[in-house]
Parts: structure tokens; sequence; C-alpha cells
């Protein structure tokens, strides 16, 4: 008996709020696209990395990126 007023009462809210839902999904699918191309490729152009930043990631100070088949295989 109480599970059929919650449900009837779910089913109300969910009415009212089918609107609000709608409009907030659709606005985190349009924000989940990003920006258009041409914003990209107009910041890519403007945009300059510091050398040191860039010297920064080349280097794998922890040894991170060898593979563990590599480092640890038997010689």
């Amino acid at each position: 008996y109480n599970e059929l007023l919650n449900y009837s009462l779910r089913n109300e809210i969910s009415k009212n709020n089918q609107k609000l839902r709608e409009y907030i999904v659709s606005r985190a699918l349009i924000g989940a696209l990003g920006e258009d191309e041409e914003e990209v490729v107009e910041s890519e152009k403007t945009k300059e990395e510091p050398e040191e930043e860039i010297e920064e990631w080349k280097g794998d100070y922890l040894g991170l990126s060898i593979p563990w088949e590599k480092k640890f295989r038997k010689k």
C-alpha cells in the first residue's frame, strides 16, 4: 500500500521536473562536445609552451615510461 503511494508521488515529481532534467542533460551533452574547431586551431597558433615545461615533460626522471618487460627482463 505504501509503495503504491511512493510510486505515484515519484511519478508526479518526475512529470513536474521533466523539462528541467532534459535541460540539464542537454547542457551536459553540449558541454561535453568541447570547443569549436576554429577556436582550437587559433588557440594552438597563439599558444607557445616554454622550453622548460617541454623538457620537464620529455624527461623521465623516475623511469616510468620504460615498459616493465624491458626494465626487468632476464639477461
